[in-house]
């Protein structure tokens, strides 16, 4: 295969060495260096086209068309200040710089970020075929309203990322941008958990997010999960026109992060292609999981679940689950909806007897997960408090128990 490309280092341009069209090539960031990437040794063009840039960590990644890679070690944190760059392809002759205020426009699923886009639509595409997420990214991006006239554009268009936001142009050294991203910050409006979570912890659970103002396709919404104080888990969402459409997005918090029971809380946030950031928005107990027991004594298999419509049976949109031979269970809850949480049947593990329909029932109030062991439990006991309480609620009266 012809080393057809040739990446030029230093100020006066004097030294070059040829990459390995289609494969990957290292070079570490020095400071006092400029760098570009031309298609040959003798080339009239001064920057290869169709061309993706991505920052991971202080790393540059450039993904090209025709497969060549180059990884530029320490680029954002050596080059700062201008202390080296790299002149990227643009309609404008004189190319784009890239620097470490560079905008994300898009935090991609492998941790890496979006920086930089410039080619033919399909061409970029194609550099993505390999990487969904970014060819998400691009795709959002491309359909965003917010780029103006697309239909204009055509087949043809250039994605293309300057400091002062992100444009799609036409395919001309005239063409002119259509104007920038978001000029209003992205916002969340809430945070919940998903109506439709089946409510089982070793599935995960799904958050729903939905949005405020100022969301656009290509936008990025990033959340944070922390058990107690602890990050758990980073979800990143680049909106599509079909979130739009629905107003809110769906993010799954994997099993592993909620298999240790425990109060979680999030932190969700937007921002946009332009580098504007909405409001962060903080949700104390989006959801709970919680480890219970159902005991009068330890009911086996018995069927848990969250009454959703308070009428002390499972119905369609209710979430459940059974217990285990020691009468535990877990299940996802959202703690401040102060639901019932209801036991029926199961086996008395004690005298091997059928539950048949006794009922048992406590409130996801009642749920305490700073308990060491369990967080609640379904019993006789708990089950007379909750009638008591229930019958006093009509009239304001509070329930005070002596034990």
């Amino acid at each position: 295969m012809t080393n057809n490309k040739f990446i030029v280092i230093s100020k006066n341009e004097s030294a070059s060495f040829s990459l390995k069209t289609g494969k990957p090539t290292v070079y570490k960031a020095q400071a006092g260096e400029r760098y570009r990437v031309i298609p040959g040794e003798q080339s009239k063009e001064k920057t290869v086209k169709n061309v993706v840039a991505r920052r991971s960590g202080d790393d540059l990644l450039l993904d090209y068309a025709d497969g060549t890679q180059i990884l530029i070690e320490g680029y954002f944190a050596v080059c700062r200040s201008d202390a080296c760059s790299i002149t990227l392809p643009s309609d404008d002759s004189e190319g784009v710089t890239l620097t470490e205020n560079t905008p994300v426009l898009a935090a991609l699923a492998d941790g890496s970020s979006l920086v930089y886009a410039h080619g033919e639509k399909d061409a970029l595409l194609a550099i993505a075929i390999h990487n969904p997420s970014l060819k998400l990214a691009l795709t959002a991006l491309t359909e965003s309203p917010t780029f103006g006239n697309t239909d204009a554009v055509g087949e043809m268009g250039i994605l293309f990322g300057l400091a002062s936001g992100v444009y799609l142009a036409q395919n001309t050294s005239s063409a002119t941008p259509q104007g920038p991203l978001d000029k209003v910050a992205p916002n969340v409006k809430s945070v919940s958990l998903d109506p439709n979570d089946d409510g089982l912890t070793d599935n995960g659970v799904d958050l729903r997010v939905d949005f405020g103002e100022g969301v656009s396709a290509g936008d990025t919404l990033v959340t944070n999960i922390f058990r107690g104080k602890e990050l758990a888990q980073t979800i990143t969402t680049v909106v599509t026109t079909a979130d739009l459409k629905t107003g809110y997005v769906v993010q799954h918090v994997s099993a592993a992060t909620v298999a240790v029971a425990g109060s979680f809380s999030s932190e969700s946030q937007i921002h946009d292609a332009a580098g504007n950031r909405g409001n962060a928005v903080n949700k104390a107990d989006p959801f709970t999981n919680v480890d219970g027991l159902v005991h009068d004594d330890y009911m086996a298999n018995a069927f848990v679940f969250i009454d959703r419509n308070r009428n002390d049976t499972f119905d369609e949109g209710d979430v459940g689950t059974y217990t285990n031979t020691s009468g535990r269970f877990s299940l996802t809850i959202d703690p401040s909806a102060g639901l019932p949480i209801i036991s029926i049947g199961g086996v008395d593990t004690a005298t091997g007897l059928l539950n048949a329909n006794v009922l048992y029932k406590a409130y996801t109030g009642a749920v305490d997960v700073n308990n060491t062991g369990l967080d609640i439990v379904l019993s006789p006991l708990t089950t007379l408090i909750s009638e008591v309480a229930e019958k006093s609620k009509p009239a304001g009266n509070s329930v005070t128990l002596d034990c």
